[in-house]
């Protein structure tokens, strides 16, 4: 009996170190416990809680039933293919005459991020090349290119010749680490083919833009613009480094189109003289940063 009671004894401190220890693992901080956050909300009142391929194209779960119509038609537009003018349904029409894709949705495929092409023969499906040459335009924006404007179109309606398109070919610069692991970049090199409007130009200047992911801009959107103007910082005066600019000078058709748009956000530190045609994936800009 005393030998039985040693081993209930025994097995009983076992199971309570067991237990005990298992509570201390459970609390002890790790690296992965500072970078993931414990808010399983990590977008506050937006969070969606969606794992399929429309995680990013669902509406705020709180919008009132006219702003739920206002994102339903938004979403119908943005999903919609714009045709050749003229067409039997005049608003959806006026496409080209050269383009990238057909539809905003064309480069930001469901709402997400874009991407380069795998090989140099794919075309460019989300992504697109901005031109320029050096200088300023009237409106301080970039100088377009004589024959191709700001963005080179490698789509074009019917009867239209496409401007050209480019081609992305890596060189691999292989490199080590201070522990002397092994790695390899990728440089990439810009080709430009079949050109039907001219050469490029050893001046011209491009830059190569990958469709952004778009979802979260509603909330950018509704950023007052009083607040908007408090954060210009033309002289960088806080020191942080970057120039915080608001251009006012939209030109005339935007400002008739969206008066409202004096200032809001951007990535591109210029405005897009071009007007509303969302085929052609040129968009205004609003507030940058540079």
């Amino acid at each position: 009996m005393a030998i039985k009671a040693v081993l209930v004894g025994l097995l009983a401190v076992a199971f309570l170190l067991l237990l005990f220890g298992n509570v201390i693992e459970r609390f002890r901080p790790s690296a992965y416990s500072y970078i993931v956050s414990v808010d399983p909300a990590s977008g506050g009142e937006v969070t969606a809680f969606i794992t399929s391929c429309q995680a990013f194209s669902r509406p705020a779960p709180w919008l009132q039933i006219p702003q739920l119509r206002n994102f339903t038609f938004g979403n119908k537009l943005f999903n919609t293919n714009w045709v050749t003018a003229p067409a039997s349904v005049t608003s959806l029409d006026g496409l080209g005459p050269t383009f990238n894709r057909v539809s905003c949705s064309g480069c930001h495929f469901k709402d997400g991020r874009g991407r380069p092409p795998h090989t140099p023969e794919a075309p460019m499906q989300s992504m697109l090349i901005r031109l320029s040459l050096p200088g300023t335009a009237a409106d301080s924006g970039p100088l377009p290119h004589p024959n191709y404007g700001n963005q080179l179109n490698g789509k074009a309606i019917q009867g239209v010749l496409p401007e050209g398109r480019a081609t992305i070919i890596y060189d691999e610069i292989p490199g080590k680490y201070a522990d002397g692991t092994p790695y390899t970049l990728r440089k990439p090199n810009y080709r430009f083919e079949e050109l039907n409007f001219g050469p490029i130009g050893d001046q011209t200047l491009f830059s190569p833009r990958v469709a952004p992911a778009v979802f979260g801009l509603g909330l950018l959107e509704a950023v007052e613009e009083a607040t908007v103007l408090s954060l210009a910082d033309p002289d960088d005066a806080d020191n942080d480094g970057l120039t915080d600019l608001l251009l006012h000078d939209m030109g005339a058709e935007l400002a008739y189109h969206h008066p409202r748009l004096s200032g809001k956000w951007t990535r591109v530190a210029h405005p897009s003289p071009l007007g509303y045609r969302p085929s052609q994936n040129r968009q205004p800009t609003h507030l940058l940063s540079a």
